[in-house]
């Protein structure tokens, strides 16, 4: 974390809250436990975070054209669809 009154380091945002001094606003206090909590997740899986954003990958991501990025298709370990036998 960086802010005006320096930077912090922690990979545990356990670690990092009790320096943030957020006692006395809730609601700055809840925004920072979901961004720390997004970028722990972020970092644990070696994905980008960027703040304010959705994290974005992974089977429910949206694809560039608005849709669902992963695909309802169940396939075995072979690779074969098996819903209907294809390896498509």
């Amino acid at each position: 974390v960086y802010n005006r009154d320096g930077r912090q380091l922690a990979t545990d945002p356990f670690e990092l809250y009790p320096g943030l001094a957020v006692d006395g606003d809730a609601s700055h206090a809840f925004y920072l436990g979901v961004e720390l909590g997004r970028a722990q997740i972020a970092w644990r899986l070696g994905k980008r975070y960027l703040q304010d954003n959705e994290l974005e990958w992974g089977v429910a991501a949206r694809g560039a054209d608005g849709g669902a990025g992963g695909t309802n298709e169940t396939r075995s370990a072979s690779g074969v669809n098996a819903s209907d036998g294809t390896g498509r």
